[in-house]
């Protein structure tokens, strides 16, 4: 059994690799993870939105990552206490918790959850539907951030919460 800390490493690097791949839909890369380092206390990424020229765009969102070696077969868990779902919300910016199912040594299955502003409550799964390795999930996450920094006012609601 690995330790902790290389359990996390490993679920981290995971993540980085799925929002690091082209969609499938088009030749392009959507987003730049930037990792926070080991002293960061509540978020592993700061993620940046990529234009069509590849360049850095002014939205982007945070991330957690949790990672498991219990399988994922309901939901995977992911737990992201009530404290720290408060203190994500105040960075007023879109955060995403992230679970890694590494029960395969060999593959990983990434899932993704937004922290919604108006979430009072600790998170501890995030449903399988939300594949962070799918398309479709990934193409609502650009779109679901982009707009709201298109947006005046703050009022993020994820469509990545089941």
């Amino acid at each position: 059994m690995p330790s902790t800390n290389s359990l996390g490493q490993r679920g981290e690097k995971a993540a980085e690799t799925s929002l690091c791949r082209p969609s499938g839909k088009t030749p392009e890369y959507q987003f730049r993870p930037i990792p926070l380092g080991d002293k960061a206390e509540l978020f592993d990424f700061v993620v940046h939105l990529l234009g069509a020229d590849n360049n850095i765009l002014g939205a982007h969102f945070f991330v957690q990552v949790k990672t498991t070696e219990t399988p994922a077969t309901v939901s995977c868990s992911a737990r992201f206490s009530k404290d720290e779902v408060a203190k994500a919300v105040t960075f007023k910016t879109p955060c995403y918790l992230v679970g890694v199912d590494a029960s395969d040594p060999t593959t990983e299955r990434i899932f993704i959850k937004g922290i919604d502003f108006d979430r009072k409550k600790g998170i501890s799964k995030i449903s399988l539907s939300q594949s962070l390795d799918d398309d479709a999930v990934r193409d609502i996450l650009y779109k679901e951030v982009l707009a709201h920094f298109n947006a005046l006012a703050y009022s993020f609601k994820s469509g990545l919460n089941k």
